[in-house]
């Protein structure tokens, strides 16, 4: 997919949202840079896989809903009413939902999501949580 150069390119290799297709830039970027030694460290997480760990499911609304956001903030007990200037909502909440993961990357307590295999740079293919 990294190597696609076009958007309709990426619609028929694998059905990518626009917003994923603007992001291949720094995630090839990213690839270029990592190893298996930089991979201890930076890792592969999703908001939503912590936010249904806070909860002990998935959440019930999406996140670009009134009641989605707020059934998120009430996980994270986030008390701000309005996110930072030139944030938007739903990427303050993801940010706060990787925090616990970030820590138990930290104390190495972390779950790795994956069966194992690695890619051809010797990369784990794994999501963490």
């Amino acid at each position: 997919m990294l190597d696609v150069p076009t958007y309709a390119g990426a619609l028929l290799v694998g059905g990518l949202s626009k917003q994923t297709f603007n992001l291949i830039p720094k995630i090839r970027e990213l690839d270029a840079l990592m190893t298996p030694e930089r991979q201890r460290t930076v890792v592969e997480a999703h908001p939503e896989l912590g936010f249904a760990r806070l909860r002990g499911e998935p959440c019930l609304a999406s996140k670009r809903t009134v009641e989605g956001r707020e059934e998120r903030r009430a996980l994270i007990r986030l008390s701000i009413e309005r996110p930072p200037r030139g944030a938007a909502w739903d990427d303050v909440l993801d940010a706060c939902a990787l925090v616990p993961t970030a820590r138990r990357l930290r104390t190495g307590t972390v779950a790795r999501l994956g069966d194992g295999t690695t890619d051809v740079k010797g990369l784990r293919c794994e999501i963490v949580l």
